[in-house]
């Protein structure tokens, strides 16, 4: 079974645990995975490098979104059986990444500072784009607080089981010249699954804040961007080893079928 984990998972369970899940089935190590750690705090990532030092190739690196929605796009074919496109590199982590003693040189340091910017970018227009539901479901807008719950939920719902209606979306998206036509699209396409899971954790944004722009960006934002990629790529192999419970539930709104670990 090819497998992915985020962070969650990873921080949450034994050594024993990742090292037998890296054993026994192909674990899927996405770049948000990566980025979180490298972010995270030291005793953390301590932590976190320790339990995937066991072995050469204990995990198989894939790529974040952007390059595979670029193949589909100039291709138009799904980038599919997602381990195909995984990076090309062997992985050994550096001993010092688990004791703590380890310094990026500075050109790693330039590319995770470019990194952080491109991530505060999404956490800063994530309110935009997920207000943006209310295109495809505008009497949002008008409803109480425990309605518009209710409904975000249906919507949930239905997005995880209508082809027909991701694919409507999609097609409604602006500055689509080029693109595939949605006709093409299905659930092993990367742009399926990624105007899918946007939608799911756009509806969980209106559900709790509403339409209003917050005075401050709620901290759970940030790890929201995070996460999308996490159920993206989770419902693309059709497991996804979780411990958060919101992750979770869109993973199986996206993947009916799929294998969760919790």
């Amino acid at each position: 079974m090819q497998i992915v984990i985020d962070k969650s998972y990873l921080q949450g369970v034994a050594t024993e645990a990742i090292q037998r899940l890296c054993e026994e089935h192909t674990v899927l190590l996405t770049e948000t995975l990566f980025y979180e750690i490298l972010t995270a705090t030291e005793s953390v990532q301590r932590a976190c490098f320790a339990k995937l030092s066991v072995r050469e190739n204990p995990v198989v690196l894939i790529p974040c979104v952007g390059p595979l929605l670029r193949y589909e796009i100039e291709h138009r074919q799904a980038a599919f059986p997602l381990i195909d496109y995984r990076l090309p590199f062997t992985v050994e982590f550096n001993p010092q990444l688990s004791t703590g003693t380890f310094r990026h040189p500075l050109t790693e340091e330039e590319t995770l500072a470019q990194w952080r910017k491109e991530v505060q970018h999404e956490v800063e227009t994530f309110h935009l784009g997920a207000t943006e539901v209310a295109a495809w479901c505008p009497e949002l807008r008008e409803l109480s607080s425990d309605a518009r719950r209710t409904a975000c939920e249906d919507l949930k719902q239905q997005t995880g089981v209508d082809v027909d209606a991701v694919r409507n979306i999609y097609q409604s998206l602006q500055g689509l010249e080029g693109f595939p036509p949605a006709s093409l699209l299905n659930s092993s396409w990367v742009l399926f699954r990624w105007v899918q899971v946007q939608l799911l954790f756009a509806l969980d944004y209106v559900s709790r804040y509403g339409f209003s722009e917050p005075a401050a960006i709620p901290k759970r934002v940030e790890h929201d961007v995070h996460d999308i990629q996490y159920v993206i790529f989770g419902s693309l192999c059709g497991a996804l080893a979780t411990r958060d419970g919101d992750v979770a539930r869109n993973f199986t709104r996206a993947c009916l079928e799929g294998t969760l670990l919790s």
